[in-house]
């Protein structure tokens, strides 16, 4: 919703009381909220940890649910950091175990985030192919979170697939802002909304790029948490500033 510091917050605290407490099935979802934040912030070390901790919860209390979903979180934090080529390759394997566990709302996910370490090798068509997969799994569950996220990266997948057609990146980026206002998903609109300002400014549109930012930015204030917001206001204001 956009406030990034009282997530911290929260996520530090349910993640202390759950560790108190010594309830397995309780540390998971605190657990997990932990990896979302941290990978929410762009920091894979920090995503890393939480999922490594996830990984052991659920494998040595017998949790497989929670043990796959874990994993399949590692690989990507692991590609991200390391070799997105074997991280990729690895979340191939999770999102087939995830499938196999009937746990397709998971499934999208982990085919996002192979997407993603896809994207980074420039393996272009196949993160492409990849993240359409995600999307139409996405769209026969429940499980819809970050999913203004999975848009986003198609946008960037398709713009550096063909940057001279910016008509469909454009089309992707609208659709994660909608759906992140749909959802009350405001940091990943903002994220959104700053793709989308800087594709306008870049095509020479910037009285479009500030009608479109303006209002995401709205509310915010600058932290280390986000770095996005700061980078938001100040193509704002350079946007204010050439218009006026």
């Amino acid at each position: 919703m956009g406030e990034v510091e009282r997530a911290r917050a929260l996520v530090e605290e349910v993640n202390r009381r759950a560790a108190e407490l010594g309830h397995a099935p309780s540390m998971a979802h605190p657990l997990q909220a932990k990896f979302f934040l941290e990978f929410l912030r762009g920091d894979a070390a920090a995503a890393q940890a939480a999922a490594e901790a996830l990984e052991v919860l659920g494998r040595e209390h017998g949790m497989p649910h929670w043990r796959a979903t874990a994993e399949s979180f590692v690989d990507w934090a692991r590609g991200r950091l390391y070799d997105p080529a074997a991280g990729a390759a690895e979340l191939e394997q999770a999102a087939a175990a995830l499938g196999e566990r009937g746990m397709r709302g998971g499934g999208w996910f982990s085919k996002a985030l192979q997407a993603e370490l896809e994207f980074r090798t420039n393996r272009l068509d196949s993160a492409l192919a990849r993240i359409d997969e995600a999307l139409a799994l996405a769209n026969q569950g429940e499980a819809r979170f970050d999913l203004p996220w999975a848009h986003i990266l198609r946008g960037k997948i398709l713009l550096k697939l063909d940057p001279t057609h910016p008509a469909p990146v454009e089309n992707a980026l609208q659709t994660a802002i909608a759906i992140a206002k749909e959802q009350g998903a405001r940091s990943w609109g903002l994220r959104a909304a700053l793709s989308l300002a800087k594709l306008y400014r870049s095509t020479g549109r910037p009285v479009e790029a500030h009608a479109v930012l303006a209002p995401a930015v709205e509310g915010f204030s600058p932290t280390r948490e986000m770095p996005e917001i700061a980078e938001a206001q100040t193509l704002l204001a350079g946007l204010a500033h050439a218009s006026g």
